[in-house]
């Protein structure tokens, strides 16, 4: 199944990231919904389209016959599209459409947060539990009373933050968990059961 979705400045997030193709438009107009065209795109492609279906097929076709010459990477999951729509039009000189998900990928809001959380967590912590965590992002200066760690306070309060304006341990610790194992930016977070069956996280 293929779904179509327009709209302006999208972002992704999740597991549709590795599904998402991005086509952009740039009108180069400050009201784009006013521009009048010459002719009716959706008119001429459903009046011609045997023509185009006829054109697209002999695009596959030419490629096949060539040999499927020059195969590019596989994308995990999409093999076969790989094998023969990306890698023709590649072929025929088109730009590479899996290259837009970078783009895609730039839009989730997620992971870089999830990037920042394990950045932190390696440059202030060994292995340590969601509590102790919790414990040195809003320790205080006894001069002045400021937080000593105002970055890991701000980035644990963003994901375990409490209607009292705390961190919840419950909720830091449901958010480590979901990502135990995972990888982002080059780091890893991996937790284990200590004593009494405390979870200590660790990011390398």
């Amino acid at each position: 199944m293929t779904l179509f979705a327009t709209g302006n400045n999208l972002a992704f997030d999740g597991d549709i990231l590795r599904r998402c193709l991005l086509c952009n438009l740039d009108s180069r107009v400050e009201r784009p919904h006013e521009r009048q065209f010459r002719r009716d795109p959706m008119g001429a492609v459903c009046g011609r389209r045997q023509e185009y279906v006829v054109a697209i097929l002999t695009m596959l076709r030419g490629y096949i016959n060539a040999g499927r010459p020059n195969p590019g990477t596989s994308l995990a999951g999409f093999e076969s599209w790989c094998r023969l729509v990306r890698d023709a039009l590649v072929w025929l000189g088109f730009a590479d459409p899996v290259s837009s998900m970078a783009a895609v990928e730039a839009t989730d809001a997620k992971r870089e947060e999830t990037a920042e959380i394990f950045r932190l967590w390696n440059k202030y912590f060994g292995a340590v539990s969601a509590k102790e965590a919790i414990r040195t992002a809003t320790g205080r200066n006894a001069g002045n009373d400021d937080l000593e760690n105002p970055d890991l306070h701000a980035a644990l309060a963003g994901i375990a933050g409490d209607r009292a304006g705390g961190i919840s341990a419950r909720r830091l610790g449901k958010w480590l968990a979901a990502r135990k194992g995972q990888i982002v930016g080059g780091k890893r977070l991996t937790g284990q059961s200590g004593h009494d069956s405390v979870m200590i996280w660790r990011v390398a």
